[in-house]
């Protein structure tokens, strides 16, 4: 999890649910400004499961049946799907990434492209 030593590292979807007097059972605790040691204890309670599935690269294509093209006099017509991290499923925060393990690190890109191959 996040260390709070300023009170430009407190993550903003974090703070929804820190504890107030007013929300005792929040998820997480009242954020702390500093080099207090308590923010700094080894503790279990916001352990999360960070199993995950995920789908990292998909390619799909299809080429048209000649029957349909050859009246155009068009040879060949490929079209094509490519996607990157298209999907994921793991019950962790969804601020959070499973795959990444340092708060310094950038999250993981997902792109898609389509194409379309046509032989005259």
């Amino acid at each position: 999890m996040n260390q709070y030593s300023s009170e430009w590292n407190v993550p903003q979807k974090i703070n929804i649910d820190y504890w107030t007097p007013d929300n005792p059972d929040a998820l997480f605790p009242r954020p702390r400004i500093g080099n207090s040691n308590e923010v700094f204890q080894a503790q279990t309670r916001f352990l999360q499961n960070a199993a995950y599935v995920r789908l990292k690269q998909l390619t799909i294509g299809y080429t048209l049946p000649k029957e349909m093209i050859q009246k155009a006099g068009i040879d060949n017509v490929r079209i094509y799907f490519s996607g990157n991290n298209v999907w994921e499923y793991s019950p962790i925060l969804k601020i959070f990434d499973p795959e990444i393990t340092s708060v310094q690190t950038y999250p993981l890109v997902r792109s898609f492209s389509i194409g379309l191959d046509i032989v005259l």
